[in-house]
C-alpha cells in the first residue's frame, strides 16, 4: 500500500475485521469483501463494496458508540452514575448473601457487572471536566497507578479477611470498599467539572469554568 498526497496507488481490498484499525466502521454488506479505489473519491463517496453500490464510512468511534460512554456523556451529574453503580455494587453482595441460589445469584452477577463497568467512563468523563483534554493523560496515568495500587491493596485485604474470617466475608468486604468509594467521590466538588469540557465540547477556560459546570 503506497500513499502519496491522498493517492492509494493501488487497490486495497480490506474485510469488515480491518475497518477498526483504520478507525473506519460501516454496516455490514454483501460480500464482506470492501474496495478502496486507486485516487481520493469525493465526499460522501469514500469507498465501494464489490458489486454494491457506494457508501460512505463514518469515523469509528461514532459507530457502536461504548454504551457507558454514552451515558457518561448524557449524564449531568457524573458522580451519580459512580455513587449508583456503588449501590448497585452493595445490593447485588447483600442479594448473593441472603439468597445463596443459583437464579438469584445470577441476577446479583448480572446487575454488579452492568455496575461495574459504567464506573470507568464516569471515571474518565469528570477527570476530562476536572483537568482538560490537555492535562489528561498525565491525570489518567495518574489516575491508574492509584488504580493499580488499589487494587493490589484490596486483593490483599479481601484474601487475608476471607482466609480468617471466611469466604462470606468477601462479600462483606466488598460492601465496606463500595461504601468507602461513595465517600470518596462525595470530596469531588461539583462545581469544578465542567460539563462541556467532560463531553469534549470545548476546551477548559479558567474564567468561564464554574458557569459551564454542573450544579
Amino acid at each position: 500500500l503506497g500513499v502519496h498526497r491522498g493517492v492509494v496507488r493501488r487497490d486495497v481490498r480490506l474485510s469488515a475485521d480491518d475497518l477498526p484499525a483504520r478507525r473506519l466502521a460501516a454496516d455490514a454488506l454483501a460480500g464482506g469483501e470492501l474496495v478502496q479505489p486507486r485516487q481520493r473519491p469525493p465526499a460522501r463517496d469514500d469507498g465501494r463494496a464489490r458489486d454494491q453500490p457506494a457508501f460512505r464510512p463514518v469515523p469509528y468511534p461514532q459507530h457502536g458508540a461504548d454504551p457507558a460512554g454514552l451515558l457518561a456523556d448524557a449524564a449531568k451529574s457524573k458522580r451519580a452514575i459512580i455513587v449508583s453503580a456503588c449501590c448497585i455494587i452493595i445490593l447485588g453482595c447483600l442479594i448473593i448473601l441472603s439468597f445463596p441460589y443459583l437464579y438469584s445469584i445470577m441476577l446479583a452477577q448480572f446487575t454488579m457487572g452492568i455496575s461495574i463497568a459504567l464506573i470507568p467512563s464516569a471515571i474518565v468523563a469528570i477527570t476530562l471536566g476536572l483537568v482538560g483534554r490537555k492535562k489528561l493523560p498525565v491525570r489518567v496515568s495518574k489516575n491508574e497507578m492509584w488504580n493499580h495500587a488499589g487494587n493490589l491493596f484490596a486483593t490483599s485485604i479481601i484474601g487475608l479477611i476471607s482466609y480468617l474470617l471466611g469466604n462470606v466475608w468477601i462479600f462483606y468486604t466488598f460492601i465496606l470498599f463500595a461504601l468507602a468509594s461513595m465517600i470518596s467521590v462525595s470530596f469531588i466538588r461539583p462545581s469544578e467539572i465542567n460539563y462541556k469540557v467532560a463531553r469534549e465540547l470545548v476546551e477548559p477556560d479558567p474564567q468561564t469554568n464554574a458557569q459551564a459546570a454542573q450544579p
